[in-house]
């Protein structure tokens, strides 16, 4: 049988972390004999919410049992961590935790459509408690506990997450208390030997334009560093780089991270707030704001919407101003600004209109059939057979061409996909499965 447990909601602004409360339930089910059915899920949501914290990730841990008594004593346990590490950050209003026991015995269990559905609702929209409770209510598997606050919205989308179909890892340190609230700072060769050494599999760890790790965060959490990779077995090796001193264990998790899986293609008149959409139109103009910001009116067929560049996206921003006049996509999520709805740019697509172009191409000999040679401006000869012509004008087709203009590493957020990954990576991805704790912890 196979038990899914999601967690959500059990950190605050002053401090904590979700996936250290995961990290926490783990140690807990190979402590008790369990086995795990995959790596554990890290599953970011709707980057836009105003509400949530940091990230917005909500954690998965799959779980394979016996009985549905085991999976219930186990779910009891996780219930007082929960409750215990929500009372300790401040969250207990919000944290949530969503048990779901299937008889399938692989994850994620197929025909579970409902939890599906609130996925996608949870990551490209905003929904409710009420809401996600109705999903629940349809789920084909035997609910073993929905309590707490919001945290249940994101908990119960996590487990309906298609990792299957893309998926990235990300192998999480977690600091001893001691640590906590002055996060040691790795030095910046080491980040970039650690970037260097993830290659061909890595994702952006460091931000060479701006020479700045992008691999620790700034909160007030446990989480020393996150590496993050294509595959799982670079992350285990590059683990032994990171100093041991500073951390108590560390986590591999399957996530849905750097996949754009946010983002949805819609007509500006459709777009409400919190929506993350890709909307194309025409650049009716660019204006500059204080602080180093651009504002981009956008037009489609039927109605106009603002775009803000901000001085975050770096040379994104700069290249702002020239796309006044053009037809561009623009990727993002968005929210009401100064009253007006506002897309908060995330990438910008323009294609070149440029399909067709007159060109004197040689032609081929008449007699031998080889490619002639140009021998002036207007005539070809074929060197075989001595036959000349005078060049002939055709129409060339070409392809149009596309331009990804993208902003400073630094500024990606944790599900935006980068464009040469959108150019390598081949979907569906489907699911290979940790076959052992080892595959998952790292201990010291």
């Amino acid at each position: 049988m196979l038990l899914a447990i999601g967690v959500d909601g059990a950190d605050s602004p002053s401090g904590g972390c979700t996936t250290h409360l995961a990290s926490f339930i783990l140690l807990e089910a190979r402590a008790e004999g369990l086995r795990p059915a995959d790596y554990p899920w890290l599953v970011r949501l709707n980057p836009s919410i105003p509400h949530k914290t940091r990230g917005n990730g909500a954690l998965v841990v799959w779980l394979k049992v016996d009985s549905e008594d085991e999976a219930r004593s186990l779910v009891k346990r996780v219930e007082s961590m929960v409750e215990e590490y929500a009372e300790a950050t401040g969250s207990r209003s919000k944290a949530g935790i969503v048990s779901i026991l299937y008889p399938d015995s692989n994850a994620p269990p197929p025909g579970d459509t409902s939890l599906e559905q609130l996925y996608y609702i949870a990551l490209r929209g905003v929904t409710t408690r009420r809401v996600a409770l109705e999903h629940l209510e349809a789920t084909r598997g035997v609910i073993i506990d929905a309590t707490g606050g919001n945290g249940v919205i994101g908990a119960a989308a996590a487990i309906g997450a298609r990792l299957d179909i893309d998926h990235t890892f990300e192998l999480l340190f977690y600091m001893p208390p001691g640590l906590w609230g002055g996060r040691p700072l790795l030095p910046a060769a080491l980040v970039k030997y650690i970037d260097f050494t993830l290659r061909p599999y890595g994702l952006p760890n460091y931000d060479y334009v701006n020479d700045k790790p992008l691999i620790q965060p700034h909160g007030p959490d446990p989480v020393l560093a996150g590496i993050r990779a294509e595959e799982p077995h670079p992350l285990r090796l590059a683990a032994r780089l990171v100093p041991h001193e500073y951390y108590t264990h560390a986590v591999l998790y399957r996530t849905n991270q750097h996949t754009g899986v946010h983002i949805r293609d819609a007509m500006i008149s459709n777009v409400k707030p919190y929506d993350c959409v890709r909307i194309c139109g025409y650049v009716e103009s660019v204006r500059d704001q204080p602080g180093g910001h651009r504002i981009a009116r956008i037009c489609d067929e039927e109605a106009c919407i603002d775009a803000a560049f901000y001085r975050e996206l770096g040379k994104l921003t700069k290249k702002a101003e020239s796309l006044e006049g053009l037809n561009a996509c623009v990727e993002g999520c968005a929210r009401i600004h100064r009253g007006r709805l506002t897309l908060n740019v995330e990438r910008v697509i323009l294609e070149d209109a440029t399909l067709a172009r007159i060109a004197r191409i040689a032609p081929t000999c008449p007699i031998c059939g080889r490619r002639m040679k140009k021998v002036s401006s207007t005539s070809y000869a074929c060197k075989h057979c001595g036959v000349e012509v005078r060049g002939v004008t055709a129409l060339v087709e070409l392809r149009p061409s596309r331009r990804v203009l993208e902003p400073d590493p630094s500024a990606w957020h944790h599900l935006y996909m980068p464009y040469v990954r959108a150019l390598r990576i081949i979907r569906p991805r489907g699911l290979a499965p940790a076959r052992d704790w080892g595959e998952i912890l790292l201990t010291r």
